[in-house]
């Protein structure tokens, strides 16, 4: 089986196992979540940005390599090994708490690269240098969030928490570069952990009078460090709902990136693209 043929299968199967556990509470167009009582809210998700990242690798005889690696959805699914995404929510009142979760592993992904660092200094390569680089990427969000606004026509949470971000990175090179200092083949890995405390604002707008179409929204940034230097992080949401009797559908746009400062073994990490899940609140 074809590893997209995969993951729908198992987003299928997982969707269809919630929805059954579910469907017998009370709708999300019914629920008042703000009734004193503890509330939980499961997201199923799918989540298919282009991603660009930018790399450092360091090669034999001292050079650096720094390919930066842009792809789209197109481009990655058919090296895709394993996806998971998902979050999952509780609130009583005005408190409530949250976690997210994306995992992905990517085979292989064609790149260049774009200049080598050297004892001697910065070359640029006078033929192109082809590598192959592949991903590992978890980032997990843990906050928690107050509601400080609140009406018919939606709510607004401030948010605060903490972001981790796993990201593994593999280099295999087969080419010569300037001077022999790469030579027919090379191989490396890149690693960064890093952790940002974030702040931001989360909640919902009402778009239609019978209260089932909304428009879900998140932001937050974040400052931390990583294993190798300081870092920051940014993420956005921004969608739009509706609400059946079992659950709700979701389709929008989510934006994250990561910024670990030049020279650190992941520079930056961005990716941006269109999200549509499930979410079952009971």
């Amino acid at each position: 089986m074809q590893p997209l043929n995969r993951l729908k299968c198992g987003l299928v199967a997982l969707v269809v196992s919630v929805a059954g556990l579910v469907s017998a509470t009370a709708s999300g167009a019914e629920m008042n979540m703000y009734d004193g009582q503890w509330h939980y809210d499961l997201v199923v998700y799918g989540w298919f940005p282009a991603m660009t990242t930018d790399l450092n690798f360091t090669l034999r005889n001292g050079a650096t390599a720094s390919p930066s690696v842009t792809v789209k959805p197109k481009n990655y699914i058919s090296d895709l090994q394993f996806g998971a995404m998902g979050a999952f929510g509780a609130r009583k009142g005005d408190w409530s708490v949250f976690t997210d979760i994306v995992y992905a592993d990517i085979s292989s992904l064609s790149s260049k690269v774009k200049t080598l660092h050297t004892p001697g200094g910065e070359i640029t390569p006078q033929v192109d240098i082809n590598v192959n680089v592949g991903l590992k990427e978890l980032i997990w969000t843990l906050a928690g969030g107050y509601t400080v606004a609140r009406s018919d026509q939606g709510n607004l949470d401030i948010i605060a928490g903490t972001r981790y971000g796993g990201l593994r990175s593999s280099l295999g090179v087969n080419a010569f570069g300037p001077g022999g200092v790469l030579g027919t083949s090379a191989s490396t890995d890149a690693n960064v952990n890093v952790w940002t405390g974030i702040i931001g604002v989360k909640g919902a707008v009402r778009l239609s009078d019978d209260g089932k179409w909304y428009m879900p929204y998140e932001a937050d940034i974040g400052a931390g460090s990583s294993s190798h230097a300081s870092a920051t992080s940014a993420n956005a949401i921004l969608a739009v709902g509706y609400k059946f009797g079992w659950g709700d559908l979701v389709l929008g746009w989510r934006y994250l990136t990561y910024n670990m400062g030049s020279g650190t073994p992941v520079e930056k990490l961005i990716m941006s693209g269109p999200a549509m899940g499930a979410s079952f609140r009971w």
